[in-house]
């Protein structure tokens, strides 16, 4: 709980100041180099609410490839691993990530800001919705949201995406929406059964759980990220 509390500051941080300042920075340039490309594609005329579900698929397409890339490319397995080192799902480790992966996040979600640059008022609503849905990702509540899980990452579907065996781990990669995943064949959600609570790393069963061991350990080489180790289900 208490590393919880300390991840949740740092990364508070991370995933706020630090992370807008770095693409407020960022776009400065590429709105410059996009600008004359980008704008002109944005539908401002559709209403406010299909332009604020518009942006939230669009950046979350940015996301899947991204969160995938995490989790199949072994390198940056290491620094995501942080996020799946949690024991439990609740929403006090929602945002628990190395900030590595954080910054690189910022740059990268910077770019359909900039490119197709919708409103202000669009994007500050979006951003709540993420929020949101992100809440209940990580909440510890027996939801059963059913037809809603096949639309959004929410429920049963973020919890398999946790499990310590990456076979199954290494699916459900939509942040908000789910709908990549079943489009690019990634989607898992066994029908009529509910995720285990055994949740982890299980290549990794002595992966530090301190501040500073979460923060170090992508750049430790006695640290196993390669290997997948099934716990046994209750």
């Amino acid at each position: 709980m208490t590393v919880d509390v300390m991840m949740f500051i740092s990364n508070a941080f991370w995933n706020g100041f630090a992370k807008y300042l770095i693409q407020v920075l960022f776009l400065v340039s590429l709105v410059k180099t996009l600008e004359p490309y980008g704008h002109e594609f944005w539908p401002s005329e559709l209403p406010s609410a299909v332009q604020v579900m518009l942006f939230i698929l669009i950046k979350d397409f940015f996301r899947y490839w991204l969160h995938r890339a995490l989790h199949e490319n072994a390198f940056l397995w290491r620094f995501h691993a942080t996020h799946h080192s949690v024991k439990r799902l609740y929403w006090l480790n929602g945002i628990r990530s190395h900030p590595v992966e954080v910054i690189v996040q910022a740059i990268l979600f910077a770019a359909p800001f900039a490119l197709l640059q919708p409103s202000a008022e669009i994007v500050m609503v979006a951003v709540f919705m993420q929020l949101s849905i992100g809440l209940f990702q990580h909440s510890n509540i027996d939801l059963t949201p059913e037809f809603w899980e096949y639309l959004f990452s929410i429920g049963d579907n973020h919890r398999y995406h946790h499990y310590p065996d990456k076979k199954i781990g290494d699916c459900n990669y939509g942040g908000e929406f789910i709908v990549w995943d079943i489009l690019f064949g990634t989607f898992h959600k066994v029908k009529g059964e509910r995720p285990s609570d055994n949740i982890g790393i299980g290549g990794s069963p002595h992966y530090p759980m301190t501040l500073t061991g979460l923060l170090i350990a992508p750049f430790l080489k006695n640290q196993r990220f390669d290997e997948s180790v099934s716990p046994d289900r209750d």
